[in-house]
């Protein structure tokens, strides 16, 4: 296909570009640049799951570190993940954790553990009180972790939202086509 400025030219020396031009090349070159914009959001978006797991990393090895170091009733009880459901869904969560003594188990001190989710309370974010029973350290971690989430819980909706547009400008751009048949 011949360059789209040259195509664009208003009066007789566009008119002579278009004389070549069939729809069916306008399709494919529309086919070819929306397949690159989902491209650009999917790698977009899989920065932002890189972001999200780099922040569970960080808050993972803060928990580690207090585990090691702090007395039991200092220890954390929250716990983060980041799921990939599928190439266009991401979410990141947060959980409580229980633990209890395995007494079925021939090692001492072997703990058993439930988790619970927690919902958000919030759009974006999670209501820091549904955290109030960590240990200080934990709450600052967890406060960190949260406002990068949110941010990026905002970023991850607003490709969603651009990904529903090309969606729409595909079958836009299908309809067009039968209308041309």
């Amino acid at each position: 296909m011949k360059n789209l400025k040259d195509l664009m030219l208003p009066g007789s020396d566009g008119e002579e570009h278009r004389l070549d031009l069939d729809f069916n090349d306008l399709k494919e070159h529309q086919d070819k640049l929306i397949q690159f914009l989902y491209e650009v959001a999917d790698e977009l978006r899989d920065t932002i799951d890189v972001a999200a797991r780099k922040t569970s990393d960080q808050f993972w090895q803060v928990n580690r570190t207090a585990r090691s170091t702090a007395p039991e009733q200092e220890q954390g009880r929250f716990g983060t993940r980041v799921k990939r459901r599928s190439r266009r869904s991401l979410e990141f969560h947060w959980y409580i954790n229980r633990f209890w003594a395995d007494k079925s188990s021939s090692l001492e001190k072997k703990m058993r553990i439930a988790s619970t989710h927690l919902s958000r309370a919030y759009k974006y974010h999670h209501d820091m009180r549904q955290f109030k029973s960590a240990p200080e350290w934990e709450q600052f971690a967890i406060q960190i972790a949260e406002n990068r989430y949110k941010h990026l819980r905002q970023q991850n909706e607003a490709l969603t939202q651009l990904v529903n547009v090309i969606g729409k400008l595909e079958r836009l751009q299908a309809k067009f086509m039968k209308e041309i048949e």
